[in-house]
């Protein structure tokens, strides 16, 4: 609660929240039965709290869960109340409260980025915690989508160090041979293509056609499609799942509840019930303007949301210049001093590590625009260079051990080898510019360097890492 005082979420807001999530909550406690529709609600109790809370009716609330109002697209606009079964009812009822879920964190999202907001020109540091792919004993859908997000933003890091790196020496014009790499996009696309259609989007036409379907027969529906129509060197499929062969390794996913958690099951009846709430916190939650039964746009699909939010996030991140740490589990017992050889082998493998360590081994540590070069590390000669190569020829000439082939010259860049290299050229330009500061910081080195000796000595007993 503090933390919402903080960000400017006033109490009223606060208390709102808290009905919301308390209404939530209580409609999961609805319960229904019986074997035809329209189906019983075994107690009503829930029901009735869940709608005063949401400041609706019982009877509104009851008839949004327990039918379907669809609307014809005739000029007379009749409406039709089509009673739902058990488990046509506990997808309806899911929906509604996935939904305020969503309105209502979207509402403290949009709080706390009000809250952040500058409003001159500025440079952004942003921080993405990227938990990484999913594999366990039962994977279903919630893993296949976080698992897809990861494929995406794996891409984004292989075109940013791998392509990227190699596309750079080529433009430039340098001697150049292309390190092979896995390239995910064929996972990729596999997952979130159109044509020829993806999991994702054989997943969405099933819903879309089998709304009358059970669960169960919906699920069996979509294999039955996969085997039809999706034909890949990275999928294959079983009796009652599927395997996506992902950059990470493979992933078996159960098909059990994928066209279920796919739908989206909130019909525009249950937003006109919100709509009509007499809290104007709600009310504020569902603003769209329903309109006409003929302009209205399809139902989403939850597939449906996640490929839109992964290719927004991947056009944020392509504007931004991305920096990356990468976290190696050592071992899955998470235990100190303990290295698991294998497990580390198989994340450095499938993280594309290799072939970025090829690329920069093979490659240049260091670049910059032949001018600024030139103009930065030309005052450490004795007369400032015109050109890169009577910089290079200088500084070969003063300092023996800087080889000339540490250098290459692009079209618009020049290109440094070795990290040490810049470090000599670094040291030597506070030499000349500030010596005094130079001395200062040798001096800070060798106590640093002292230090370190000592504490080597001080825990030279510290117990040593297992590497399995």
């Amino acid at each position: 609660m503090q933390a919402m005082s903080v960000v400017g979420i006033s109490h009223e807001e606060q208390r709102n929240i808290i009905k919301v999530l308390a209404a939530i909550l209580h409609m999961g406690n609805i319960r229904f039965t019986g074997d035809s529709a329209p189906a019983s609600i075994e107690d009503e109790t829930p029901l009735k709290k869940a709608a005063d809370l949401l400041g609706v009716t019982d009877y509104m609330l009851k008839q949004n869960v327990t039918h379907r109002h669809i609307q014809s697209g005739s000029a007379r606009a009749t409406q039709y109340a089509v009673p739902q079964t058990a488990d046509q009812a506990a997808a309806l009822r899911d929906a509604i409260a996935k939904t305020l879920y969503e309105r209502t964190f979207n509402f403290i999202i949009n709080k706390i980025n009000l809250a952040m907001e500058y409003h001159k020109d500025c440079l952004v540091i942003g921080v993405l915690d990227i938990y990484g792919f999913e594999i366990f004993e039962k994977n279903g859908f919630e893993q296949f989508c976080i698992n897809y997000v990861n494929e995406k933003l794996q891409q984004i890091f292989i075109d940013y160090t791998v392509r990227g790196e190699q596309r750079e020496y080529t433009e430039e014009g340098l001697r150049w041979k292309d390190i092979k790499f896995f390239d995910n996009k064929i996972v990729c696309d596999l997952i979130d293509a159109t044509q020829p259609p993806g999991v994702m989007a054989i997943l969405d036409d099933t819903c879309k056609s089998g709304h009358a379907l059970g669960s169960d027969t919906a699920d069996q529906k979509f294999l039955e499609k996969l085997m039809q129509n999706c034909q890949h060197p990275h999928l294959f499929l079983g009796p009652d799942n599927f395997t996506v062969k992902h950059y990470a390794g493979d992933v078996t996913y159960s098909i059990d509840e994928f066209a279920f958690k796919n739908k989206d099951d909130l019909f525009y009846s249950s937003i006109e019930m919100l709509q009509a709430s007499q809290d104007t916190f709600v009310l504020a939650l569902f603003p769209e303007e329903c309109g006409n039964v003929k302009q209205r746009p399809a139902p989403s699909t939850a597939s449906f949301k996640i490929k839109q939010s992964a290719a927004y996030l991947v056009q944020r991140l392509s504007k931004c210049c991305p920096h990356y740490v990468r976290c190696i589990k050592p071992n899955e017992h998470k235990q100190p001093l303990n290295f698991d050889k294998g497990l580390v082998e198989h994340q450095v493998k499938y993280l594309g590590l290799l072939e970025n360590v090829k690329v920069r081994r093979a490659g240049y540590a260091y670049r910059h625009f032949k001018e600024v070069f030139v103009r930065r590390f030309g005052q450490i000669l004795e007369h400032q260079p015109s050109s890169v190569s009577e910089l290079i020829d200088g500084l070969c000439s003063k300092y023996t051990t800087i080889p000339r082939d540490e250098f290459e010259e692009g079209k618009t860049k020049i290109f440094v080898k070795n990290p040490e290299t810049l470090f000599i050229l670094e040291e030597e330009l506070l030499k000349k510019l500030d010596p005094t500061a130079y001395k200062e910081k040798l001096r800070q080195f060798k106590e640093s360097e002292a230090m370190a000796k000592h504490k080597e000595g001080k825990y030279s007993l510290k117990p040593k890492c297992l590497i399995q």
